[in-house]
């Protein structure tokens, strides 16, 4: 199973320009990495339509069309580690970008003075309008010191996961 990590903060704070940035730094350092979008917003197929109605009837669903494959799964008790075990089994890393709220390792993206309370699990912070000299703590620019300690994350991670999540 990969090894995963949120990529956390507020609306608008940059985390897809971050993802964007880091992953393909992360495939140059050799590992294999998936990236999922959590979003509050409504993902599958109208209940109305034909996929949304076969959706109901079996899970998950493929729509294969011209331009690629999207898989629609409608169970309401995924959590990450289950998401990751069955679309995702064989990869390293799996960069979960967005749940600030769930309990997994993550970097947080913005003022790590405004982190909510609550938020748990910051193993790194990346504020591209600041500058950052603390231990840990990436700014614009700095992207690829973010990926060699993320890969190196994942690496331990495969030796003892234990370990990593008990942070």
């Amino acid at each position: 199973m990969p090894f995963i990590l949120a990529v956390s903060g507020f609306k608008d704070s940059g985390k897809t320009t971050l993802c964007k940035k880091l992953l393909p730094l992360l495939k140059e350092r050799g590992l294999d990495v998936a990236y999922v979008k959590r979003t509050h917003e409504e993902v599958l197929s109208p209940a109305g339509t034909d996929s949304g109605l076969l959706a109901q009837i079996t899970d998950p669903v493929a729509l294969w069309g011209s331009d690629g494959l999207r898989l629609e799964d409608g169970r309401q008790d995924m959590d990450p580690g289950r998401l990751a075990a069955l679309y995702f089994p064989g990869r390293h890393l799996l960069l979960l970008e967005g749940g600030k709220e769930l309990t997994l390792p993550k970097i947080w993206v913005g003022d790590p003075e405004d982190i909510p309370e609550g938020v748990l699990g910051v193993v790194a912070f990346y504020d591209r309008d600041n500058p950052c000299g603390k231990e840990r703590h990436f700014c614009a620019g700095q992207e690829e010191e973010l990926a060699d300690l993320v890969s190196s994350m994942v690496r331990k991670a495969e030796t003892s996961p234990a370990e990593v999540y008990s942070h």
